[in-house]
């Protein structure tokens, strides 16, 4: 897999002075893009009827690089094998503030078993392969039947991370 340089987007939501927020923790998390030929690899959260890139949280002492294989396996089953940096994304928001790095992920063929959190098995969560053009198509303009809070922000992210990997 070729090793293609990576982005940082700094994202501050309106009204925001940044150097106001440097008090707060920064959390940190690790999204994989999965192609499959011209299909992109989804979770889909049912019961909150919205879209994501697998990935979540850096754990204590992880690398971004760990995280992204550790969550991939845990969400998806699939072992990722080959893994580029592709975007570093800095969110700032009145009360967080984020660094997600995400990933082009090369996996492997064989699915194993999927581990899902309780919280991710109360949301129905299930891994889908959608074309690229429905994938970008999901994250830019999919209203879900239900409310969430942050959605918008996370379809933004996931967008951004997806269209800066391809």
């Amino acid at each position: 897999m070729s090793k293609p340089k990576v982005k940082e987007i700094d994202i501050i939501a309106d009204d925001i002075d940044p150097q106001e927020k440097a008090h707060l923790k920064v959390q940190k998390g690790a999204r994989g893009i999965v192609l499959k030929e011209q299909d992109v690899l989804l979770l889909y959260y049912e019961h909150k009827d919205f879209y994501t890139l697998p990935g979540g949280g850096i754990q204590t002492g992880e690398t971004p690089l760990e995280a992204l294989k550790r969550e991939v396996l845990e969400e998806t089953g699939y072992t990722v094998l080959d893994a580029s940096p592709t975007l570093v994304l800095n969110e700032t928001f009145a009360d967080s503030r984020w660094q997600h790095h995400f990933f082009k992920c090369e996996i492997a063929a064989q699915k194993g078993s999927i581990t899902l959190t309780p919280e991710e098995k109360a949301f129905g969560l299930t891994v889908v392969f959608k074309p690229l053009k429905e994938a970008l198509e999901l994250l830019s303009f999919h209203e879900p039947k239900t409310y969430h809070p942050h959605l918008d922000h996370i379809q933004k992210r996931e967008l951004l991370g997806l269209i800066h990997s391809l």
